[in-house]
């Protein structure tokens, strides 16, 4: 909305920004940049600092994207900072959604849970354990990377898989379409 209305009043008003003197119209652009910045950023980073908080990748990510941004921005112009910041996050836009959804997959009789189980229980998962898969999940589930959960689980299937656990502790992001392959996922499952 800030970003529109500003155009907007360049665009109608222009004749009269141009009066006004450079430095009130830096002092708006200061102050346009700065309602812009998300500044759960740099006070994550803050906290981090003295101990007391995690800094996420996302987080270091967007700060060094605002960083760099800024930069271009200062030392050779604006436009070439917007250039440059909109390269960068079709960059990672690209490299997010090449990447596949499943982080990394195990069966339960080769890596076994920290809770202790009865023996009974034991036995279970040391019998059918090779039949039991977890995909641990990481990043965005949307259209591109969601028909490859789909193959993947397929797969997993006509290996006689009969348990599949999604652990989607980093998953960041569902849309829509993400959504229906979880649906579309249960369906072919429970057919299996």
């Amino acid at each position: 909305v800030i970003g529109g209305t500003s155009l907007l009043v360049i665009l109608l008003f222009g004749w009269v920004v141009a009066w006004l003197p450079r430095v009130v119209v830096a002092v708006l652009l200061m102050t346009l940049a700065l309602r812009l910045i998300d500044f759960n950023i740099p006070v994550t980073l803050f906290n981090w600092a003295r101990g007391k908080a995690k800094v996420s990748r996302s987080h270091a990510i967007d700060l060094a994207i605002l960083i760099i941004v800024a930069a271009v921005a200062i030392a050779v112009g604006v436009a070439n900072g917007v250039a440059v910041g909109i390269v960068i996050a079709v960059g990672f836009f690209i490299a997010t959604t090449s990447r596949s959804v499943v982080r990394r997959a195990y069966r339960t009789d080769t890596i076994h849970s920290r809770r202790s189980r009865p023996a009974a229980e034991m036995e279970q998962l040391d019998k059918n354990g090779d039949r039991v898969v977890v995909l641990v999940l990481e990043g965005i589930v949307f259209f591109g990377t969601a028909d490859h959960l789909l193959d993947r689980i397929d797969q997993l299937l006509r290996e006689e898989v009969t348990h599949i656990i999604l652990d989607m502790k980093h998953v960041n992001y569902i849309d829509s379409t993400g959504a229906r392959i979880f649906v579309q996922i249960a369906k072919v499952v429970r057919e299996s």
